[in-house]
Protein backbone atom coordinates (compact mmCIF):
# COMPACT_ATOMS: atom_id res chain seq x y z
CA UNK A 1 0.00 0.00 0.00
CA UNK A 2 1.42 3.37 -1.03
CA UNK A 3 0.89 6.42 1.16
CA UNK A 4 1.49 10.13 0.73
CA UNK A 5 1.23 12.79 3.40
CA UNK A 6 1.09 16.51 4.05
CA UNK A 7 1.90 18.08 7.44
CA UNK A 8 1.13 21.69 8.37
CA UNK A 9 0.95 23.90 11.43
CA UNK A 10 -0.33 27.44 11.95
CA UNK A 11 -0.26 29.70 15.01
CA UNK A 12 -3.91 30.66 14.51
CA UNK A 13 -5.36 34.10 15.16
CA UNK A 14 -5.34 34.46 18.95
CA UNK A 15 -2.01 33.01 20.15
CA UNK A 16 1.36 34.74 20.02
CA UNK A 17 3.33 31.51 19.85
CA UNK A 18 2.78 28.01 18.54
CA UNK A 19 2.70 25.39 21.30
CA UNK A 20 1.88 22.57 18.87
CA UNK A 21 4.52 20.28 17.42
CA UNK A 22 4.46 17.61 14.75
CA UNK A 23 6.99 15.18 13.34
CA UNK A 24 7.08 12.67 10.48
CA UNK A 25 9.61 9.83 10.37
CA UNK A 26 9.26 8.52 6.81
CA UNK A 27 11.79 5.70 7.31
CA UNK A 28 9.86 4.16 10.21
CA UNK A 29 6.42 5.37 8.99
CA UNK A 30 5.75 7.24 12.25
CA UNK A 31 3.46 10.31 12.34
CA UNK A 32 3.00 12.44 15.48
CA UNK A 33 1.00 15.52 16.51
CA UNK A 34 1.26 17.06 20.00
CA UNK A 35 -0.44 20.07 21.62
CA UNK A 36 1.51 21.55 24.52
CA UNK A 37 0.20 23.29 27.61
CA UNK A 38 1.62 25.13 30.59
CA UNK A 39 2.48 28.55 29.16
CA UNK A 40 4.25 29.62 25.99
CA UNK A 41 7.75 28.30 26.62
CA UNK A 42 6.61 25.29 28.64
CA UNK A 43 3.91 24.21 26.20
CA UNK A 44 6.16 24.47 23.18
CA UNK A 45 8.91 22.56 24.97
CA UNK A 46 6.59 19.80 26.20
CA UNK A 47 5.11 19.13 22.75
CA UNK A 48 8.55 19.21 21.13
CA UNK A 49 10.03 16.83 23.69
CA UNK A 50 7.10 14.49 23.13
CA UNK A 51 7.37 14.24 19.34
CA UNK A 52 11.18 14.08 19.37
CA UNK A 53 11.20 11.50 22.18
CA UNK A 54 8.67 9.22 20.48
CA UNK A 55 10.49 9.47 17.17
CA UNK A 56 13.85 8.76 18.84
CA UNK A 57 12.42 5.63 20.46
CA UNK A 58 11.48 4.15 17.08
CA UNK A 59 14.80 5.16 15.55
CA UNK A 60 16.90 3.40 18.20
CA UNK A 61 14.96 0.13 18.43
CA UNK A 62 17.10 -2.97 18.65
CA UNK A 63 14.96 -6.00 17.67
CA UNK A 64 17.43 -8.43 19.29
CA UNK A 65 16.81 -7.04 22.77
CA UNK A 66 13.28 -7.18 24.17
CA UNK A 67 14.43 -5.14 27.18
CA UNK A 68 15.34 -2.25 24.88
CA UNK A 69 12.14 -2.57 22.88
CA UNK A 70 9.82 -2.66 25.91
CA UNK A 71 11.55 -0.94 28.85
CA UNK A 72 8.11 -0.16 30.34
CA UNK A 73 6.81 -3.67 29.84
CA UNK A 74 4.41 -5.10 27.26
CA UNK A 75 0.75 -6.01 27.18
CA UNK A 76 0.16 -9.49 25.71
CA UNK A 77 -3.25 -8.37 24.48
CA UNK A 78 -1.68 -5.74 22.23
CA UNK A 79 0.32 -6.09 19.01
CA UNK A 80 4.06 -5.47 18.95
CA UNK A 81 3.55 -2.11 17.24
CA UNK A 82 0.94 -1.10 19.83
CA UNK A 83 3.34 -1.97 22.65
CA UNK A 84 6.06 0.04 20.95
CA UNK A 85 3.79 3.09 20.81
CA UNK A 86 2.85 2.71 24.49
CA UNK A 87 6.52 2.42 25.46
CA UNK A 88 7.54 5.37 23.27
CA UNK A 89 4.87 7.59 24.84
CA UNK A 90 5.87 6.47 28.35
CA UNK A 91 9.49 7.35 27.60
CA UNK A 92 8.44 10.80 26.39
CA UNK A 93 6.31 11.25 29.51
CA UNK A 94 9.32 10.50 31.72
CA UNK A 95 11.49 12.98 29.79
CA UNK A 96 8.92 15.76 30.15
CA UNK A 97 8.62 15.14 33.89
CA UNK A 98 12.40 15.09 34.30
CA UNK A 99 12.76 18.45 32.53
CA UNK A 100 9.90 20.02 34.50
CA UNK A 101 11.33 18.68 37.75
CA UNK A 102 14.60 20.53 37.18
CA UNK A 103 13.03 23.92 36.52
CA UNK A 104 10.29 25.51 38.64
CA UNK A 105 9.25 27.75 35.74
CA UNK A 106 8.33 24.63 33.76
CA UNK A 107 6.36 23.02 36.57
CA UNK A 108 3.03 21.69 35.35
CA UNK A 109 3.95 21.61 31.69
CA UNK A 110 2.36 18.87 29.64
CA UNK A 111 1.13 17.89 26.23
CA UNK A 112 -1.41 15.84 24.39
CA UNK A 113 -0.19 13.44 21.72
CA UNK A 114 -1.57 11.34 18.90
CA UNK A 115 0.85 8.96 17.18
CA UNK A 116 0.26 6.71 14.16
CA UNK A 117 2.55 3.95 12.87
CA UNK A 118 1.91 2.52 9.42
CA UNK A 119 2.70 -1.07 8.43
CA UNK A 120 1.40 -1.74 4.91
CA UNK A 121 -2.42 -1.86 5.28
CA UNK A 122 -2.47 -1.67 9.07
CA UNK A 123 -2.22 1.63 10.91
CA UNK A 124 -1.79 1.59 14.69
CA UNK A 125 -2.68 4.75 16.61
CA UNK A 126 -2.02 5.77 20.20
CA UNK A 127 -3.39 8.87 21.89
CA UNK A 128 -3.30 10.76 25.16
CA UNK A 129 -5.44 13.88 25.56
CA UNK A 130 -7.67 15.44 22.91
CA UNK A 131 -5.50 15.51 19.82
CA UNK A 132 -7.39 13.30 17.41
CA UNK A 133 -7.17 10.75 14.63
CA UNK A 134 -9.92 10.42 12.02
CA UNK A 135 -10.57 7.95 9.19
CA UNK A 136 -12.16 9.47 6.07
CA UNK A 137 -13.56 7.44 3.18
CA UNK A 138 -15.74 8.48 0.28
CA UNK A 139 -18.57 6.56 1.96
CA UNK A 140 -18.23 8.28 5.33
CA UNK A 141 -15.95 9.18 8.22
CA UNK A 142 -15.22 8.20 11.80
CA UNK A 143 -13.29 9.64 14.71
CA UNK A 144 -10.89 6.87 15.70
CA UNK A 145 -9.56 8.22 18.98
CA UNK A 146 -11.47 9.09 22.14
CA UNK A 147 -10.85 12.49 23.74
CA UNK A 148 -9.52 12.46 27.28
CA UNK A 149 -11.40 15.58 28.32
CA UNK A 150 -13.97 16.70 30.86
CA UNK A 151 -16.64 17.41 28.23
CA UNK A 152 -16.19 14.01 26.62
CA UNK A 153 -16.68 12.32 29.99
CA UNK A 154 -19.92 14.27 30.38
CA UNK A 155 -20.97 13.32 26.86
CA UNK A 156 -20.44 9.63 27.53
CA UNK A 157 -22.56 9.95 30.67
CA UNK A 158 -25.19 11.78 28.58
CA UNK A 159 -25.08 14.74 30.94
CA UNK A 160 -24.49 17.22 28.08
CA UNK A 161 -25.20 17.20 24.34
CA UNK A 162 -22.68 17.31 21.50
CA UNK A 163 -23.73 20.90 20.83
CA UNK A 164 -23.17 21.78 24.51
CA UNK A 165 -19.71 20.23 24.31
CA UNK A 166 -18.62 22.45 21.41
CA UNK A 167 -19.27 25.65 23.39
CA UNK A 168 -18.89 24.55 27.00
CA UNK A 169 -16.53 26.79 29.04
CA UNK A 170 -14.69 23.66 30.25
CA UNK A 171 -14.24 22.18 26.78
CA UNK A 172 -10.46 22.66 26.99
CA UNK A 173 -10.07 20.82 30.31
CA UNK A 174 -7.93 17.73 29.66
CA UNK A 175 -8.17 14.70 31.95
CA UNK A 176 -5.06 12.92 30.67
CA UNK A 177 -1.80 14.38 29.34
CA UNK A 178 1.91 13.62 29.13
CA UNK A 179 3.74 15.16 32.07
CA UNK A 180 0.73 15.14 34.38
CA UNK A 181 1.52 11.92 36.25
CA UNK A 182 4.31 9.40 36.74
CA UNK A 183 2.60 6.63 34.79
CA UNK A 184 0.62 7.41 31.65
CA UNK A 185 -2.12 5.31 30.06
CA UNK A 186 -2.14 5.26 26.27
CA UNK A 187 -5.28 4.36 24.31
CA UNK A 188 -4.49 2.15 21.30
CA UNK A 189 -6.48 1.67 18.08
CA UNK A 190 -5.78 -0.40 14.98
CA UNK A 191 -7.33 0.22 11.58
CA UNK A 192 -7.01 -1.62 8.27
CA UNK A 193 -6.88 0.90 5.44
CA UNK A 194 -7.62 0.60 1.75
CA UNK A 195 -6.97 2.62 -1.37
CA UNK A 196 -8.59 6.04 -1.22
CA UNK A 197 -8.67 6.18 2.59
CA UNK A 198 -7.37 9.25 4.40
CA UNK A 199 -6.14 9.39 7.99
CA UNK A 200 -6.14 12.82 9.63
CA UNK A 201 -4.15 13.52 12.80
CA UNK A 202 -4.83 16.94 14.31
CA UNK A 203 -4.67 19.13 17.39
CA UNK A 204 -7.88 20.52 18.86
CA UNK A 205 -7.12 23.86 17.22
CA UNK A 206 -8.65 22.22 14.15
CA UNK A 207 -11.23 19.82 15.58
CA UNK A 208 -12.72 22.40 17.98
CA UNK A 209 -13.13 24.96 15.19
CA UNK A 210 -14.22 22.86 12.19
CA UNK A 211 -17.02 20.33 12.56
CA UNK A 212 -16.61 16.76 11.31
CA UNK A 213 -19.06 17.17 8.42
CA UNK A 214 -17.18 20.18 7.08
CA UNK A 215 -13.89 18.29 7.33
CA UNK A 216 -15.44 15.37 5.44
CA UNK A 217 -16.66 17.65 2.64
CA UNK A 218 -13.23 19.24 2.28
CA UNK A 219 -11.29 15.99 2.36
CA UNK A 220 -13.52 14.19 -0.14
CA UNK A 221 -13.39 16.99 -2.71
CA UNK A 222 -11.86 15.15 -5.67
CA UNK A 223 -10.89 18.39 -7.36
CA UNK A 224 -8.27 19.41 -4.79
CA UNK A 225 -4.78 18.19 -3.89
CA UNK A 226 -3.73 17.08 -0.40
CA UNK A 227 -1.94 20.40 0.09
CA UNK A 228 -5.04 22.34 -0.92
CA UNK A 229 -7.21 20.28 1.43
CA UNK A 230 -4.88 21.07 4.35
CA UNK A 231 -4.84 24.75 3.41
CA UNK A 232 -8.65 24.78 3.37
CA UNK A 233 -8.91 23.08 6.75
CA UNK A 234 -6.62 25.68 8.32
CA UNK A 235 -8.50 28.47 6.57
CA UNK A 236 -11.82 27.17 7.90
CA UNK A 237 -10.41 26.95 11.44
CA UNK A 238 -9.36 30.57 11.18
CA UNK A 239 -12.71 31.64 9.77
CA UNK A 240 -14.33 30.05 12.83
CA UNK A 241 -12.15 32.15 15.14
CA UNK A 242 -8.71 30.51 15.03
CA UNK A 243 -8.56 30.63 18.82
CA UNK A 244 -5.80 28.02 19.12
CA UNK A 245 -2.79 26.73 17.24
CA UNK A 246 -3.75 24.49 14.31
CA UNK A 247 -1.72 21.42 13.40
CA UNK A 248 -2.53 18.50 11.15
CA UNK A 249 -1.03 15.57 9.26
CA UNK A 250 -3.07 14.17 6.38
CA UNK A 251 -2.14 10.69 5.12
CA UNK A 252 -3.66 9.36 1.90
CA UNK A 253 -3.50 5.70 0.86
CA UNK A 254 -3.26 4.44 -2.71
CA UNK A 255 -3.20 0.96 -4.20
CA UNK A 256 0.14 0.13 -5.81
Amino acid sequence: MKASFVAQTDVGLKRDENEDSYLVDEKNCVFIVADGMGGHAAGNLASRVAVEGICAYFQRLNPSSSAQIFPYGSNPDLSETANKIANAVSAANDKIRQIAGRNEQLSGMGTTVVCAVLDDRLITIGNVGDSRAYLFRQSGYRQITEDHSWVNEQLRKKLITAEDARTHPWRNVITRALGSRESIEVDIFEERVRGGDQILLCSDGLSSMVDDVSMFEILTDAGTTQEEKCDRLIEEAKKAGGSDNITLILIRFMEE
